[in-house]
């Protein structure tokens, strides 16, 4: 039988079923102390989840960080270059338009002269 580390024998670590009453000897009219070492593991094993857990919500949380800080990068990227094609398309169209009307003025006085 596997011993926890508060020194209470805790069946449930050998293979038997975890949470049952055959396990703890009270069927046999034994008290074996299970309860009290139920409960310190559980506490302790607990104290591990949050622990587990908590260390993995951190990388969680980085690796989050992480990709809002890329996904702001890459939207002010694409705003620029949204801006920069507006601004690029204004520029063609302007020098569109003034190629249209000096070629307007020019058939013009062709038709004149």
């Amino acid at each position: 039988m596997t011993v926890n580390p508060f020194g209470q024998p805790a069946p449930y670590l050998n293979g038997s079923s975890y949470g049952h009453a055959r396990d703890t000897g009270r069927d046999l009219g034994r008290d074996t102390g299970y309860d009290t070492a139920r409960d310190v593991g559980d506490d302790s094993m607990e104290r591990i989840r949050d622990l587990l857990f908590g260390e993995m919500r951190r990388e969680w949380d980085a690796r989050l960080q992480t990709l809002e800080t890329r996904l702001q990068t890459l939207e002010g990227k694409v705003d620029a270059l949204r801006h920069q094609a507006r601004t690029d398309r204004e520029e063609h169209l302007t020098a569109l338009s003034q190629g249209i009307d000096d070629l307007g003025q020019h058939l013009r006085r062709l038709t004149r002269g």
